[in-house]
């Protein structure tokens, strides 16, 4: 087993008191696997994410859970536990690449610098890294992208590079939170066959945060569903989307279908 989560809950100190976005929350992803959480905006789905990657916002802490990575637990709650996890075991692709590049760096020094931190490699050999996993990400002119400033690339490019940095490490998970939320269909699906192709090449675990269905019967191997930051239907992906056991699964699955365009594309999971 690669990863394993056990009741992992998290809460946010405010005025008002305590809220716990995630809540007693487990699951187990193997090696070269992609298991999807889905849930409706607020569910949590996001939040297990950060948590495993100690990446909580401000006032958000993990209260209770036990994760093991590669047989090694580790304390999600302790920004030490996951920090030789992050970046070179554990990557993450998120939702909006233009606010996770930094706009004032070039695209290319952002990616080497990962490698550098993580790996004993020279600058050359980062820069000649960097640009053979561009290209591996579908760029067109890797060279280019990689003299090239955030600003500069469209979203679709934008978010290929973040698919290149998580790779950079040669990590064994990557956890892409809806990797393609502000991409144009075409784009969307482009991304999609990407991130099925690269997994298919590197054997990394995929843990997908999304509620695009379509994503989710084109990549997933198994889904746990989430509301109210609680499992509430866990299992192979083929049957959680055909044949919900869940009223809530029925409902945010059947509400999702009835969006145009929205029908899961993947005969093999529908």
């Amino acid at each position: 087993m690669l990863l394993s989560v056990r009741n992992l809950s998290v809460r946010i100190r405010n005025l008002g008191g305590d809220f716990h976005p995630v809540k007693n929350i487990s699951f187990d992803v193997n090696s070269g696997e992609t298991l999807a959480i889905i849930g409706e905006t607020g569910s949590g789905k996001t939040m297990v994410g950060l948590s495993l990657i100690g990446l909580l916002p401000d006032g958000a802490e993990v209260v209770s859970g036990e994760v093991r990575f590669c047989g090694e637990a580790i304390s999600p709650g302790s920004p030490k536990g996951l920090k030789h996890l992050g970046g070179r075991h554990i990557a993450m692709v998120f939702q909006n690449p233009g606010a996770a590049l930094n706009p004032v760096f070039r695209v290319g020094s952002q990616i080497t610098e990962v490698i550098r931190t993580h790996l004993p490699l020279s600058k050359t050999d980062a820069r000649t890294r960097t640009i053979e996993l561009l290209a591996q990400s579908g760029l067109a002119e890797p060279g280019v992208v990689y003299r090239s400033y955030p600003h500069q690339l469209s979203g679709g490019m934008a978010q290929r590079v973040m698919i290149a940095m998580a790779l950079s490490c040669r990590p064994k998970l990557i956890i892409a939170d809806e990797p393609t939320t502000a991409l144009d269909i075409t784009t969307q699906i482009q991304i999609i066959q990407l991130l099925r192709n690269l997994q298919i090449e590197h054997r990394f675990a995929l843990l997908l945060i999304s509620h695009d269905l379509s994503i989710v019967g084109r990549l997933a191997d198994s889904v746990l569903v989430m509301h109210a930051g609680k499992p509430v239907e866990q299992g192979p992906a083929g049957d959680i989307l055909r044949s919900p056991r869940n009223s809530y699964t029925q409902e945010l699955i059947g509400s999702i279908l009835e969006c145009p365009g929205s029908q899961p594309r993947d005969s093999e999971h529908v």
